[in-house]
């Protein structure tokens, strides 16, 4: 938690990170419980990317909506998907916005109240998924101009 603002993390609910076998998913959010599915455990990595990925949904979805980094994400979002149709997202089997993101699943959409406030919620955890594999991270960003806002936007976005 040392890359996150003091400011950010002690506005944040208590966090509950529990390991399920039976978790049929890498892993799940839900109002400060992270579930880890058995799978995302396999190996070092794949455990650090869940980890990180679930971390960013408790960042991203329990933030005020007003929050800055949250409006960000909401406004470089609707930028980026402007005039766009929900379409099935690759290989994923879920529906989303497909816009040149640099990881598909980056466009899901789930149509939860929560987004009226806190759209792209995939958005900065893919980004805070890098964390976890400097090399995949290094990859991505020398991939486009586009990846590099993307990431500088999830990961230097929450300093003020």
């Amino acid at each position: 938690m040392d890359f996150l603002p003091p400011s950010v993390v002690n506005s944040l609910p208590p966090l509950h990170i529990q390991v399920c076998d039976w978790l049929n998913a890498y892993g799940e959010y839900n109002k400060g419980l992270v579930k880890l599915g058995g799978v995302s455990l396999k190996t070092k990595v794949k455990a650090r990317e869940t980890i990180f990925h679930e971390l960013a949904h408790w960042v991203h979805l329990e933030l005020p909506g007003m929050h800055p980094w949250v409006q960000a994400i909401k406004a470089h979002f609707e930028a980026r998907t402007a005039g766009e149709a929900v379409v099935t997202l690759g290989n994923y089997a879920v529906t989303g916005l497909r816009d040149q993101w640099w990881e598909v699943y980056m466009g899901r959409v789930y149509n939860l109240p929560e987004e009226a406030t806190h759209l792209g919620v995939e958005f900065p955890t893919r980004n805070f998924e890098l964390l976890a594999a400097p090399n995949r991270f290094a990859a991505v960003w020398s991939k486009s101009p586009e990846a590099r806002e993307d990431i500088y936007l999830a990961l230097k976005g929450l300093y003020p």
